[in-house]
């Protein structure tokens, strides 16, 4: 496989729906093996977060509502927060590099969150209003 090849895949599986790392998968598997490929590829890459998705439910729904399923739900619930802040760090870090995508962030998000505006309609604005921010400036 070329370095050309690879990054159609890659942009092939940011454009579609879904988690970019499985559709990498699929055009991976499928450019390699066909669909048999692709099929194996999917199985690889969500099989074991299933399995113990399924694992951790069965316990859990078994043991009930017990302090010890309690502690360690909580415990789960503070990683995965733990988890999406580090990764919104990791994501925002080199794309919050001005003052104009600071207020860009800043306003999407009291919008999306607290005052709970339409997600799209906060799109449609605060895109256009980016644009607006970002556009080309004249040279001097």
């Amino acid at each position: 496989m070329t370095d050309a090849e690879f990054l159609q895949d890659v942009t092939i599986s940011q454009l579609l729906p879904g988690p970019n790392f499985s559709n990498l998968a699929i055009a991976l598997g499928y450019r390699l093996a066909g669909v048999a490929g692709a099929v194996w590829a999917l199985l690889a890459v969500a099989g074991p977060g299933a399995l113990i998705l399924l694992g951790v439910a069965m316990w859990y729904f078994a043991r009930g509502f017990s302090p010890a399923v309690s502690a360690v739900m909580h415990g789960m619930g503070g990683a995965v927060v733990g988890l999406v802040l580090v990764t919104t760090a990791r994501v925002a870090s080199p794309v919050l590099r001005d003052s104009r995508a600071v207020l860009v962030a800043a306003v999407t998000f009291a919008a999306v969150g607290p005052l709970r505006v339409n997600t799209a309609l906060v799109i449609v604005l605060v895109g256009v209003a980016s644009l607006f921010l970002h556009r080309p400036r004249a040279r001097a």
